[in-house]
Order: structure tokens, then sequence, then C-alpha cells
């Protein structure tokens, strides 16, 4: 890549940057183009030599973020062969990712879990444990998208509320042993898979970042 590609890439970046804090913050309709430029420091006319309009640049922001949180928490689960524990460990990690990360958390509860890119890449990634806890019958539930709407609605609405203030502790691990005993799991094995050590998160490498 040549001079020139790397300070459009980088341009791209702070862009994207830019739209994400401000948008988790102050939602799409709040959020307004010259906003988006100020923060990245670049010129307004800019903006247009990358993006068409708000609406291009919201979809690419979640495009980034949905693709590199699905494929980093894949990367850590992917050796995880009880798809409870697999569960419970996606559940905790996207509230840690979210605490860690509260403008990019905000934005992706907010407004990208009804969009495709999150569809494409988070929900795939949940279906796929999701299928795999009914079929093995793991899972008391009569279908994977049951399961599957069991375990976003708790992780959404405990973000939400973790991000709001509401909650003074980490959630993840009570998260989990919820979510785990709404599908089924016996208390004591619920609590147990709920906190068991995490694998750590690591960024995969561009190469690495496929659909799950």
């Amino acid at each position: 890549m040549g001079r020139r590609e790397r300070n459009r890439e980088l341009t791209r970046a702070r862009l994207l940057a830019a739209a994400l804090d401000l948008m988790g913050t102050k939602g799409p309709d709040g959020t307004g183009i010259a906003e988006i430029t100020e923060q990245a420091d670049v010129g307004f006319g800019t903006f247009y030599s990358y993006f068409e309009s708000k609406d291009a640049i919201l979809a690419a922001a979640l495009e980034d973020v949905a693709e590199q949180l699905a494929a980093t928490i894949s990367s850590a689960t992917s050796s995880i062969e009880d798809p409870a524990a697999a569960v419970a460990a996606l559940a905790r990690h996207l509230v840690t990712w979210a605490g860690e990360n509260p403008s990019s958390g905000r934005f992706l509860v907010e407004v990208g879990l009804a969009r495709d890119a999150v569809r494409r890449h988070l929900g795939v990634l949940l279906a796929r444990q999701c299928d795999r806890g009914v079929q093995s019958g793991r899972f008391d539930a009569r279908s994977a998208d049951t399961a599957k709407s069991v375990v976003g609605g708790a992780v959404r609405a405990t973000i939400a509320a973790w991000l709001d203030g509401h909650l003074h502790a980490d959630p993840g691990p009570a998260l989990a042993a919820q979510i785990l005993l709404s599908l089924g799991l016996p208390s004591e094995e619920a609590w147990q898979l709920a906190e068991a050590p995490l694998p750590p998160l690591t960024t995969p490498s561009t190469s690495q970042r496929t659909t799950p």
C-alpha cells in the first residue's frame, strides 16, 4: 500500500471513529456531518470523498464494529465444545466489551441490533451456538430462534442498564447464569458455567476476520 492509500485509510478510520463516538453518545439523529468532520479533524467536504451520506457512514461503522467484535469473540469461544459454556462466555464477553467501550456499546445496542451487519456477524455467531444447544438437547427450547431471542434480549437489556448506570458491578456472570437458567440448565450448573474463567479476547488479524 502506497503513502496516498495509507493516508486515505487513516482519514477514513478517523471519520468512522468520530461517527461511532458521536452517534453512540448522541444518537444518529442528534449527530451532524459537521460534528463528525470536526471531531475527525478533517474538512467538511472531505467527508463526501469517503461517504455519500450520514446513513452511509452509520452503516460502515456498524459493519466495522460488528465484524471485528464477532471475529474476536468467535476466536475466543470457538474451541468451547459445550454450547452452554459457549453461550455463557459469549454473553459475558459482549457485556465486558460494552463496559470497556461505552460509546461503541451504546451505538451497537441502540442502533445496530436491528441492522443487517449485526445479524450477519454477531447474529450468525449466536445462532450457531443456540442451534448446537437445541440440537444436542442441552437447551430446553423449541427452536434455535427461541434460544437466540432469549440470549439476545437479555444481553441487550443488561448492556443498556449497565451503560445507563443502573448496575454498579460487572453484570456478566449474573446475566450468563440467568440466560442458562432460562434455557433449562439446573441452577448449580448454570452458575458454575457463568462464573468459570473467561477465555481471553484477542483481536484477530485482518486475514482472520471472516464470517463466524
